[in-house]
C-alpha cells in the first residue's frame, strides 16, 4: 500500500463495513436513550429490564459529561449489557444478577466507581462465566479476584472500610469456601508476622486460576502450603521467566507447576 493516503483508505473500507458499524452504533444508541426514558423492553432480558434501566442511569449520570451524542462508547456499553444479560437469563441465573452488582458495586476496581461500572459487562461475566472471561479479558478477571480477596481476606488488615462478608454469599459456593480457606490460613501466617505483598499476589494468581478451572476444592490447603514452604523458589522461576508482567503463558506455566507439585510425585519447582 506505501504510503498512499487514497490506496490506505480504500483498503480500510474493503475491510470494514463502515455503514454496517454505523447502523449498529445507531441502533444501540436507540435503545440507550431508550432505556433512560424507560420506554426499552427486551423479552429476552425478561426481569432484568428494570435492572438494564438502572444501570444505564448510573452510567449517564457518570459519564454524561464525557461522550458526545451518539457516542460509540455508550453504544458498546449497552451491546455489552444486553449481551451478557440474555446469556445470564439463558442460562436461569438471571435471580442472582442484582445481589452480584450491587456487591460489584460496593466493591469498586481500584476504588474507582467510573473503572467499575464502564467495565460492568467484564465484571458480570468474571463472576458467572469465569474461564470464558478470562480469556476474553485476564486482566479485567485477575483484577476483580483481587478485589474480592482484598475485601473477604486481607481487608481486615488494613485500614479501609471492608463490605460485611454476608454480602459475599450471593457468589459461587465453590469461590466461597475457597475465600474461607483461604481466610483461614492468611489469619495464621498474619499472625506468624509472614505477612508478605507478593505471597499475596501469588496466592491471588492461585485464586483466579482454582475459580476458573474448577479444581478440586479439597487441594487447595495442600496448595497453600506447597506456596507458603517453597516461596523463595517460587519468586525465583517467575522472576527468571517472567519477562512481561502480563505474560499469561508464564502465568499458566507458573500455576501448572504448582498444580503438578501438589498432585504428582515431582521435584520441587525451578
Amino acid at each position: 500500500m506505501g504510503n498512499n493516503a487514497d490506496e490506505i483508505t480504500k483498503w480500510l473500507n474493503s475491510t470494514f463495513n463502515w455503514d454496517e458499524a454505523k447502523k449498529e452504533n445507531e441502533f444501540y444508541f436507540d435503545i440507550y436513550k431508550k432505556c433512560l426514558e424507560k420506554s426499552y423492553y427486551n423479552p429476552a432480558l425478561g426481569s432484568l429490564n428494570n435492572l438494564l434501566y438502572e444501570i444505564i442511569k448510573v452510567y449517564n449520570y457518570l459519564f454524561k459529561e464525557d461522550h458526545p451524542p451518539l457516542d460509540y462508547i455508550d453504544a458498546d456499553f449497552v451491546k455489552d449489557m444486553i449481551n451478557i444479560f440474555t446469556k445470564i437469563v439463558n442460562d436461569k441465573k438471571e435471580n442472582q444478577v442484582y445481589d452480584v452488582y450491587k456487591l460489584i458495586i460496593e466493591i469498586p476496581i481500584c476504588n474507582n466507581i467510573y473503572y467499575t461500572i464502564g467495565r460492568l459487562a467484564v465484571y458480570l461475566e468474571c463472576i458467572f462465566y469465569p474461564k470464558e472471561a478470562y480469556l476474553n479479558n485476564e486482566y479485567c478477571y485477575c483484577l476483580l479476584i483481587n478485589n474480592i480477596l482484598n475485601n473477604y481476606v486481607y481487608g481486615k488488615y488494613g485500614d479501609n472500610k471492608c463490605v460485611d462478608k454476608s454480602k459475599f454469599s450471593i457468589l459461587d459456593p465453590y469461590l466461597i469456601k475457597m475465600l474461607d480457606l483461604l481466610s483461614e490460613y492468611y489469619d495464621v501466617i498474619r499472625k506468624g508476622e509472614a505477612q508478605d505483598r507478593e505471597f499475596c499476589k501469588t496466592i491471588n494468581l492461585v485464586v483466579a486460576y482454582f475459580y476458573k478451572e474448577k479444581y478440586d476444592i479439597s487441594l487447595f490447603p495442600k496448595v497453600l502450603d506447597y506456596v507458603y514452604n517453597n516461596f523463595d523458589q517460587l519468586c525465583e522461576f517467575f522472576l527468571l521467566n517472567n519477562r512481561d508482567a502480563d505474560d499469561i503463558e508464564v502465568e499458566e506455566i507458573y500455576i501448572s507447576r504448582i498444580m503438578d507439585a501438589c498432585t504428582k510425585d515431582i521435584p520441587i519447582i525451578k
